[in-house]
């Protein structure tokens, strides 16, 4: 039996509530390059993050962010429904050599019809480059067509003149445009 479907709804919102205080509590990415300390603003990272959700009979909801943090500390996107919890964490790591990774952490919570709760959890590991756009799909894709839910992630060295803080440099298909290709993990 596999741990998704040995949740029984009742232990599995316990545990939604117990991740979300510990994620609450952890360490977090900054809103503003000056909220991070002077002392390592040299190694500091700007992370882009355009999501899209694809709604029934609607118009796609989008968020664009920016966060400021340093190699090795995450950032974390909440998404919450009446019956969706998405929770993905992005921890950029920077090597000695300046070789970027991208750690992506999902977790999903879904109700379904009979009111059961769903647990599902994915981890990559992706080596990607400065200015790199990664998609990640905490829902997956089914065919050919767009994902439910889309994130469009994209690491800039914070110094770098267009790690702003301006959400709208990030450039993206339109609404609705089918789902890039994945980028597999190594």
């Amino acid at each position: 039996m596999s741990f998704a479907r040995s949740i029984r709804p009742a232990r599995a919102m316990a545990l939604l509530a117990a991740a979300l205080a510990l994620s609450a509590a952890a360490a977090s990415a900054q809103d503003a390059i000056t909220d991070i300390p002077e002392a390592f603003r040299d190694k500091a990272l700007a992370v882009r993050v355009h999501t899209t959700v694809l709604r029934p009979d609607a118009e796609p909801w989008e968020d664009r962010s920016v966060k400021f943090t340093i190699p090795g500390t995450p950032i974390g996107i909440r998404l919450v429904s009446s019956d969706l919890i998405v929770y993905i964490q992005l921890t950029p790591y920077q090597g000695e050599t300046g070789r970027l990774m991208l750690v992506t952490q999902g977790q999903v919570w879904i109700k379904d019809a009979s009111s059961s709760v769903r647990y599902q959890t994915t981890l990559n590991t992706f080596p990607v480059a400065f200015g790199e756009k990664i998609w990640f799909y905490p829902l997956g894709i089914e065919g050919k067509g767009p994902a439910p839910i889309a994130v469009a992630i994209t690491v800039e060295a914070a110094r770098d003149a267009e790690a702003t803080g301006d959400p709208e440099k990030t450039k993206d298909p339109a609404p609705g445009a089918p789902a890039p290709e994945a980028k597999p993990s190594p």
